[in-house]
C-alpha cells in the first residue's frame, strides 16, 4: 500500500512540475524568434530546450519505474503527456507558447530515460570497493568536464580589438531584428566613456568593429513604457549579423543586459542578467549604468534618488540552468538553482568517492583523495587559465558543504545497514 501511494504521489508530483514549467504563459519571445513547429533542431536555443525537456521528464519515468510499470507504459505515459501539453499550446490558450516536435519528442526520450536510471540508481545506493571507486571516477570526470565545458562556453563571443577600446559604427539596421520596438527617449549614452551620437526615441542600434575585454554602457532615458514584451534600448551587432553581442534592453518592470557568449554557437541560450527595477513610471528619468566582459555582469539603475544594483560573477560554477529563457542571473530564484547545481555536481560525488575502500596511492594519494584534489585545483586554476573570476568564498562553502554532506549520508547509510546486519 505504501509502495502505491508512494508512487502515486510521485507521478502526480511530476506532472504537477511538467504543467507548471510547460502552461504557464510566458512573454517576451518575438514571433521571429520562435522556430518552426514541425523543426528538430532549430532556434537558437535548440541545444538547451532538448536538455531542458529531457530533464523536466525524468521524474515521470520514476515515478512509473517506483509504481512497477514496463519501459513501454513510461514511453506511452511520457508521449501522452507530452502530445497533451503541445495541443494545449497549439490551442493558443496559453498566447506566447508555442507547440513543436521537438518538445514531443525530448519529453518522450526524458520519460524512457528516467526509467532506464531507476536500477542504475539502486545499484549507486549499495555499491561499494572498485565498483563505487569506478563510479565515482566516472562521476569526477563529468564534474571536471562540465567545469571546463562552462568556462569554454561562457567565454564572450564578440569581435575583439587587440588595442582594447571599443569601435563602433551606425548600424545599417534602423530598428533591433527580432526585438520590440523601445518607445523610450534616449538623452546620452556613451561607450567605455566614449558619447555615442543617439536618436532621441527609438532604439539605439549599433554595429561593432571591435570590442574591448569589458563593455562599460552608461545611458539617461526618459518615458518608458511598462509594457512586457522585451525592447532593446541599445543594440550592439557584429558585423553581416543581426544578432546582438551586447543588448540593454526593458522587460516590463526589469532591464536585462545580455552577453552573447561561446554557449549560443553550441545551442544554448544567451547569458542575461536581469535586473528588478519595479515600475516605471512614463515620464520618470532614469539612469543606467552596465558593465559586461568575461569575468563579471553588471546593472546599476538610479530612479528617483535611489540607486539599486544586480550583478553576476561569470565563473566556471555557474549552472547551465540559468541559461534558460525563464530563469537567469539576476532572477529572484537564481541564487536557488546556483545553489541546487552545486549541489547535484558535489553531493552524488561524496557520497561515491566515501563508498571506496582504500586502495592503491595515485601519484601519492589515497585513490578517496584523488578526486577532492582534483576538482579543488580545477576550480582553481579554470579562472587562471581562462580569464574568468575566481570561485566565490560562498561558492567554496556550498563545494565542501555539498560534498561533505554526501560523505556523511553514505557513512550514515552504512551505520544502519552493518545494524541491520548485526540484528
Amino acid at each position: 500500500m505504501r509502495s502505491r501511494q508512494a508512487s502515486a504521489a510521485l507521478l502526480l508530483g511530476a506532472v504537477g512540475v511538467i504543467a507548471m514549467a510547460t502552461l504557464v504563459p510566458a512573454g517576451g519571445v518575438p514571433a521571429t524568434r520562435v522556430p518552426p513547429a514541425w523543426c528538430l533542431v532549430c532556434g537558437p536555443a535548440w541545444l538547451a530546450d532538448a536538455v531542458a525537456n529531457v530533464v523536466l521528464f525524468l521524474p515521470l519515468g520514476a515515478a512509473m519505474y517506483v509504481g512497477r510499470r514496463g519501459v513501454r507504459a513510461a514511453g506511452v505515459v511520457g508521449l501522452t503527456v507530452s502530445l497533451a501539453v503541445e495541443l494545449v499550446q497549439w490551442s493558443g490558450w496559453l498566447g506566447s507558447r508555442s507547440p513543436a516536435i521537438a518538445d514531443v519528442a525530448t519529453n518522450t526520450v526524458g520519460a524512457l530515460v528516467g526509467w532506464a536510471t531507476m536500477p542504475a540508481a539502486r545499484a549507486v545506493r549499495g555499491s561499494a570497493g572498485a565498483s563505487a571507486r569506478r563510479l565515482a571516477n566516472a562521476w569526477g570526470g563529468m564534474v571536471v568536464l562540465v567545469l571546463v565545458g562552462t568556462s569554454l562556453l561562457l567565454q564572450p563571443a564578440v569581435p575583439r580589438n587587440a588595442a582594447g577600446e571599443t569601435i563602433t559604427r551606425p548600424s545599417r539596421f534602423s530598428y533591433s531584428p527580432a526585438f520590440g520596438y523601445f518607445g523610450g527617449e534616449i538623452r546620452a549614452v556613451s561607450f567605455n566613456g566614449q558619447p555615442i551620437p543617439h536618436p532621441g526615441y527609438g532604439p539605439l542600434v549599433r554595429e561593432a568593429m571591435a570590442l574591448g575585454d569589458t563593455f562599460r554602457l552608461e545611458l539617461q532615458l526618459r518615458r518608458l513604457e511598462p509594457t512586457m514584451t522585451r525592447r532593446s534600448i541599445v543594440f550592439v551587432h557584429a558585423a553581416g549579423d543581426s544578432t546582438p553581442v551586447l543588448m540593454l534592453a526593458q522587460h516590463g518592470s526589469r532591464v536585462e543586459l545580455r552577453q552573447r557568449t561561446n554557449a549560443e554557437a553550441a545551442g544554448f541560450t544567451p547569458l542575461v542578467l536581469v535586473h528588478e527595477t519595479g515600475v516605471w513610471s512614463p515620464d520618470e528619468p532614469v539612469r543606467i549604468a552596465a558593465t559586461s566582459s568575461s569575468r563579471t555582469m553588471a546593472i546599476t539603475t538610479l530612479r528617483n534618488g535611489r540607486t539599486t544594483s544586480s550583478q553576476w560573477s561569470v565563473t566556471p560554477l555557474v549552472g547551465w540552468a540559468l541559461w534558460q529563457s525563464m530563469i537567469g542571473p539576476g532572477h529572484g530564484g537564481a541564487r536557488l538553482v546556483h545553489g541546487g547545481w552545486i549541489v547535484v555536481l558535489f553531493l552524488p560525488l561524496g557520497w561515491l568517492v566515501t563508498g571506496t575502500r582504500p586502495g592503491r596511492p595515485v601519484i601519492g594519494f589515497d585513490s578517496s583523495l584523488l578526486w577532492p584534489t582534483t576538482l579543488a585545483l580545477t576550480l582553481l586554476l579554470l579562472p587562471v587559465a581562462f580569464g574568468n573570476p575566481p570561485v566565490r568564498l560562498v561558492d567554496w562553502l556550498l563545494v565542501i558543504g555539498s560534498y561533505g554532506t554526501g560523505t556523511l549520508l553514505r557513512r550514515d547509510n552504512a551505520t544502519r545497514q552493518s545494524a541491520g546486519q548485526a540484528a
